[in-house]
């Protein structure tokens, strides 16, 4: 159990530089969402249909009258097996779009993701 945690807090520390957090804000550039889920794994299982499970469920909520443009969806894929032999996927989407405060919302409300950062610059 603390080996999934500690793959959690791997991950959230790695996607830190990518983030809004640090980076100027730029009215031009919009906004940008990056979600992390864990995922059991079992070799032999298929990855990337469960990427795409993923993928799929992120268009579908930024397919909402709340985002006016989004970006293709960036996808990073890793493997973590702890000690215990807890085999996990960590999956990182990113995507950036325009869209209004419900937009926010509506990510936030989204399911499965053990962090999502979402970075919108606002005038």
């Amino acid at each position: 159990m603390f080996g999934k945690w500690l793959c959690c807090f791997i991950a959230v520390i790695g996607m830190l530089p990518v983030t809004g957090w640090t980076a100027k804000c730029d009215l031009a550039s919009g906004a940008q969402v990056t979600l992390i889920y864990l995922e059991d794994y079992a070799k032999g299982s298929s990855a990337g249909q469960i990427v795409k499970q993923k993928v799929d469920y992120l268009k579908g909520i930024m397919a909402s009258s709340a985002f006016e443009e989004r970006s293709a969806v960036n996808v990073s894929l890793s493997y973590y097996a702890d000690s215990d032999s807890e085999e996990q996927l960590v999956i990182t989407l990113s995507s950036e779009y325009l869209g209004s405060y419900d937009a926010m919302t509506e990510l936030m409300n989204s399911k499965g993701h053990v962090s999502i950062d979402i970075s919108q610059c606002q005038p």
